[in-house]
């Protein structure tokens, strides 16, 4: 799947609904994994059916906040060393490489005068509910695994 930059503003734009009222909603199964679905109910008999079959995994289950949605980060890469060239990508496409200067936060695309230097985006890492638009944009139909902190 390529990678997509999908905002909340581009999200709400194209009439995605990432908030609580949208159908596909982000549940947090135990400290380790986070489900998609419609509802808890289903989010549990999903992640039974897919991860695991025993019901202690699921007894504090629940939907994420929306706040929590803005501030839990999801990776699509298993390298999460943040000055990875792999995560950085310039407006103009260029993937980050050994001309690109850190500025300790983000990598800086040059891109000659007068722009100078370009901060470059971070394309592996994005906010839950930006993975979720993602997702739906890219055609969510039933309930899934959604994030894990075990590789």
């Amino acid at each position: 799947m390529p990678n997509q930059e999908i905002t909340t503003e581009a999200a709400t734009a194209a009439g995605l609904s990432v908030s609580a009222g949208s159908p596909f909603r982000v549940f947090e199964m135990n400290d380790c994994d986070w489900h998609v679905a419609r509802s808890l109910e289903e989010a549990k008999a999903s992640y039974l059916g897919q991860v695991c079959d025993d019901d202690e995994n699921v007894r504090e289950a629940r939907e994420l906040t929306e706040a929590e949605l803005d501030k839990l980060t999801y990776w699509d890469s298993e390298s999460r060393d943040p000055e990875s060239f792999e995560h950085w990508r310039c407006e103009c496409g260029a993937q980050a490489d050994g001309n690109c200067r850190w500025n300790g936060q983000a990598y800086e695309h040059h891109h000659g005068y007068p722009a100078g230097h370009v901060v470059m985006k971070n394309i592996s890492r994005r906010t839950f509910r930006e993975e979720l638009a993602k997702r739906i944009a890219d055609g969510l139909d039933k309930p899934e695994s959604f994030a894990t902190t075990e590789f």
